[in-house]
């Protein structure tokens, strides 16, 4: 089993100490060897976005920055799955975690990783761990990942944090259910808001012509736009039926 770590702080700190409980139980749940790639994004150096739009108009490799980018976004596509890391600064998610976000923003309208699973942590002396966690989760939610896990705490340290009993107990419990759920290989049906985001992008990727608009030849190319969700997700006919109403009624609302 392959799993990223992308870790948006700028050390290993308290996140950190959670993620290194997350490990250890997830090695003890699979009874193998899991490779476990580290992703440090204060040593890759990524300059901080410009918002140019290339990686929407005309594909994330014309990005400035595309060399440190996708030899990340390599990486999650590789594994089995991801964890992303992040401590709370200023009731939010740190600057680092924010411009890899930043960057990594062309999967909305491209979304991608259906068969991949996330586990997002956080963790502040003060406030905001839950509302970043779910910031996190709801963006690999877009990027199209299947399902995402949480673990927030208020750790009440700035340093040397020792997890309480309780603590250790709720990231063995996740960590176990994380685990189990990548080794089973099962996906979980879309929601309606997911097929309702995916289904609205499949008719703006009408815009243009493959050659003017990276979006049209991207859901032409993958045959995503002929489907109302991939495939790999056991979605019923009635959610499929959902998709593809979604379709042609944006479709027709915006003459696309």
């Amino acid at each position: 089993m392959n799993v990223v770590i992308i870790n948006g702080s700028p050390h290993k700190g308290n996140s950190w100490t959670i993620a290194e409980i997350v490990k250890e139980q997830m090695i003890k749940t699979a009874n193998e060897n899991i490779n476990f790639e580290e992703v440090h994004l204060l040593k890759h150096d990524i300059p901080m976005c410009t918002g140019c739009f290339n990686c929407f108009t005309y594909g994330e490799n014309t990005c400035p920055h595309h060399e440190k980018i996708q030899a990340i976004a390599k990486l999650i596509e590789k594994s089995d799955a991801t964890i992303i890391i992040s401590p709370v600064y200023s009731l939010q998610l740190t600057a680092l975690t924010k411009n890899f976000i930043d960057h990594m923003s062309y999967n909305f309208h491209r979304p991608r990783y259906f068969t991949k699973k996330a586990l997002i942590i956080t963790t502040t002396a003060g406030a905001g761990d839950k509302k970043s966690a779910k910031y996190i989760r709801d963006v690999v939610k877009h990027w199209g990942f299947n399902r995402a896990y949480m673990l927030h705490f208020r750790v009440k340290s700035s340093g040397g944090y020792q997890p309480t009993q309780e603590v250790i107990a709720k990231c063995n419990d996740v960590a176990d259910k994380f685990c189990k759920d990548i080794l089973s290989g099962q996906m979980h049906s879309a929601t309606l808001k997911r097929l309702f985001y995916y289904n609205f992008w499949r008719t703006m990727s009408r815009a243009g012509t493959p050659e003017t608009s990276y979006d049209n030849y991207y859901w032409k190319e993958t045959g995503l736009r002929e489907i109302p969700f991939p495939y790999e997700v056991p979605n019923g006919p009635v959610k499929r039926a959902f998709g593809d109403a979604i379709y042609k009624l944006t479709k027709k609302a915006l003459n696309r």
